[in-house]
C-alpha cells in the first residue's frame, strides 16, 4: 500500500479534477483511520517526496525478493 500525508498528500489532492478532489477529501478521515489496521495487514510504503518512478523501483524490487 503507498502511503503519504500532510503536504504531500494534500498537494495531490489539489492537483486532481474537482470531482475526485472531493471525494478523496470526504475520505479522509476513514484513510487515517485504517492506516493501523492496514500497517498491520500490509506493506506500506511512504511516497512522501518520493518521484514516482523511485516508488516503482521500490516495489519491483520488494516483489523479486519475495
Amino acid at each position: 500500500m503507498r502511503h503519504s500525508g500532510g503536504d504531500e498528500l494534500s498537494r495531490r489532492i489539489d492537483g486532481d479534477e474537482p470531482s475526485i478532489r472531493e471525494w478523496r477529501l470526504e475520505h479522509l478521515d476513514a484513510d487515517e483511520k485504517a492506516l493501523p489496521w492496514l500497517e498491520e495487514s500490509a506493506t506500506v510504503i511512504d511516497t512522501e517526496g518520493r518521484a514516482p518512478g523511485e516508488i516503482a523501483r521500490f516495489i519491483a524490487d520488494a516483489d523479486a525478493v519475495g
